[in-house]
């Protein structure tokens, strides 16, 4: 083999220790997005059931308040594990020697953050709140399995059982959401005082009137 030869073969031959780092670089960066996307959804179920405590109550119509009743006990049950996953993440961060990014830095956690302020300020829309949380929440069940399974490849086993865990955590919270679309539309009209004619409840029938006198 000829010294040209071998230089050529030295340029394309694997290199598959700079192959595992770059690896590991990027599942550090996928934590840190995923850092940043969790705690823009903390800041968005803060601001969300701080709107659901406040029209709760001022409001007086009991429908009303059982089904805000029902949303700040579903949101603030998830409030509490998407505090937990926020925390595994900048954990594991850490113990790989990284820290995390702020939330600002990633486009999709700024958007959050925009939709939370929106949502403290411009009313109580309940249905918009439960679409954007159930968008939301299908947005970190994406990124998870994409952390999961790059974890994976990288044979970083306690990164892909942190995405694994949580992944299912919200993907049972969005599971919720898609089984209540029934009380979120009841909870929209009723806030409106408008019937809600709820598939549990028949609709007022309106009285029929007096057949005419012979």
């Amino acid at each position: 083999m000829t010294e040209h030869e071998a230089d050529e073969r030295r340029t394309f031959e694997p290199r598959p220790i700079a192959g595992e780092a770059a690896l590991r670089r990027k599942v550090a960066a996928q934590l840190k997005a995923l850092h940043a996307l969790k705690s823009a959804a903390l800041r968005m179920f803060d601001a969300m059931l701080s709107a659901v405590r406040a029209e709760r109550a001022a409001s007086s119509l009991a429908e009303v308040e059982d089904l805000l009743g029902r949303m700040l006990d579903a949101f603030g049950g998830h409030r509490e594990e998407t505090a937990a996953h926020e925390r595994g993440l900048r954990r594991r961060l850490s113990e790989l020697g990284e820290r995390p990014s702020a939330p600002r830095e990633i486009g999709m956690g700024l958007a959050a953050l925009a939709r939370g302020n929106l949502g403290r300020i411009g009313g109580q829309n309940q249905g918009a709140n439960a679409r954007d949380a159930f968008v939301f929440e299908h947005l970190e069940i994406a990124s998870y399995e994409l952390l999961e399974r790059l974890a994976e490849r990288a044979g970083d086993l306690a990164t892909a059982e942190l995405a694994r865990s949580a992944r299912v955590e919200d993907a049972a919270m969005a599971d919720k959401i898609a089984r209540n679309w029934d009380n979120v539309l009841s909870l929209m009209l009723a806030s409106e005082q408008i019937p809600t004619n709820r598939p549990d409840q028949s609709p007022v029938a309106e009285t029929p009137p007096a057949p005419a006198s012979s």
